[in-house]
């Protein structure tokens, strides 16, 4: 068993730079072209930046991004880097799941729009996961994208909050408001993480604007499912994270309880309705959320094995549902990521994509609790609490994607990209510190 000197040694050891950089670093590390498409591309990928004002979106910057991603890839794959990637069972499952996508487009009810959602879409999120991964050699990298992935929601909570928090006109025209809460509430434990790391006063200050503006923008959405979801995680959030005094712990959820009691009438009497589901047109329409899912269930049950086809559970609405059968079909949309992913890709398609997260929760409790073993010193304290809210960060999305089909956004697939760099670079620092540290016993693995 390592000694409490030798533990405390390793918590002070590490290579040169393990403590959190100052802009200086981050300014020099985007003038090289790599570390600056990564950033690029989560912008664009998940937060849609090119979608943001009609003068981005002539510059093709998500084209421009997935062509430098494929050369880097091609060019300079950092080879070492992936291998450990691919060995981790996260990462595996997502690869596994993503091959058997493109297996269910030959049994789908539209092989030609599975195909064309799984090639010119998935494909894409395929090349995003890898190629952040092979950037992700230091935990200063790791930030550097998990404050690419703050930033993001910054922008987006800017861009709403600028508009008016308007109920019809969202900042990107991908996402409606359900999408926009779960995009912003994955970016708010992100936001905390930089909170509670955060150096200076300055910027401790600066992420807590971000912080409220997140917050805001998704009660001022009135997506109930998004309120749900940063209720569930803030609550989570008191509980779990132990890293960091229960006093600044139960901030934000004071601040959720004060902010709610702030809220305009008409926001505070749609979320009450949340506490009276079936007067709901979810649970009294044949369009709403209840009997799509009852759907959902039986197109489950008949498709077990390749499910319809990637994308094409609103086909399946169109064409083979009993609305369709009595003249009403049209293309309706599952409103839950799990039961997507379930009724599209089968069974088999399921368990893969639901171990993917599984797995990434078990890796970061994991490593949690290898690093909860030395004292919270320097990039120790660090580690564990990226691997808290990260943790946190996964929950919202189970928990919002319940509401929407969401389950083959980037958004889901970049959160697993940060938990393979946590891991990997932890482990490195980890097993670098013990080489300075003979005779220190604690495992790696």
């Amino acid at each position: 068993m390592t000694s409490i000197k030798t533990r405390s040694t390793i918590a002070r050891s590490g290579p040169a730079g393990s403590t959190l950089p100052t802009w200086k670093w981050y300014v020099h590390r985007l003038q090289e072209p790599r570390y600056a498409l990564m950033v690029a591309i989560l912008l664009a990928y998940i937060w849609r930046f090119h979608d943001l004002t009609p003068s981005l979106s002539s510059l093709r910057i998500a084209a421009i991004c997935t062509v430098g991603s494929w050369l880097f890839l091609v060019l300079q794959p950092r080879l070492p880097v992936l291998r450990r990637a691919v060995r981790l069972p996260y990462v595996a499952l997502f690869l596994a799941f993503s091959i058997w996508g493109g297996v269910t487009v030959y049994f789908a009810l539209s092989p030609e729009v599975a195909w064309e959602q799984w090639f010119s879409g998935h494909l894409k999120t395929v090349t995003m996961v890898l190629f952040v991964i092979s950037c992700f050699t230091s935990f200063r990298l790791v930030r550097m994208a998990i404050l690419a992935q703050v930033l993001g929601g910054a922008v987006l909570a800017f861009f709403y909050i600028k508009g008016g928090f308007s109920q019809w006109h969202f900042p990107v025209p991908m996402y409606d408001r359900n999408d926009t809460a779960l995009v912003l509430n994955v970016a708010l434990p992100m936001a905390l993480f930089c909170v509670f790391t955060a150096r200076t006063s300055v910027t401790k200050l600066a992420y807590t604007a971000v912080v409220l503006a997140i917050a805001t923008s998704v009660m001022m959405s009135q997506s109930r499912g998004g309120f749900l979801t940063i209720a569930v995680t803030t609550a989570f959030t008191v509980v779990s994270v132990k890293k960091i005094k229960l006093r600044y712990r139960l901030l934000p959820l004071v601040l959720m309880v004060l902010g709610l009691l702030a809220l305009p009438a008409d926001v505070q009497n749609r979320l009450e309705t949340i506490v009276n589901p079936t007067e709901d047109y979810n649970f009294t329409s044949d369009t709403g959320r209840i009997e799509i899912w009852k759907r959902g269930v039986k197109y489950t049950n008949e498709h077990r094995m390749f499910g319809l086809g990637w994308m094409n559970f609103p086909v399946a609405e169109a064409t083979i549902s009993e609305r369709a059968r009595l003249g009403r079909g049209s293309l309706v949309s599952v409103h839950n990521s799990f039961l997507q992913v379930a009724a599209e890709t089968g069974i088999p398609g399921f368990l893969l994509w639901f171990s993917m997260i599984v797995a990434s929760v078990v890796r970061l409790v994991r490593l949690r609790m290898r690093f909860s073993k030395i004292p919270a010193a320097g990039p120790v304290r660090d580690f564990v609490l990226c691997a808290d809210f990260l943790l946190v960060s996964i929950l919202g999305f189970c928990v919002g994607g319940q509401f929407l089909t969401m389950a083959y956004y980037p958004i889901l697939f970049g959160q697993i990209a940060l938990v393979a760099g946590l891991e990997l670079t932890s482990s490195r620092w980890l097993r670098q510190a013990m080489l300075r540290t003979p005779g220190a016993h604690i495992s790696t693995q």
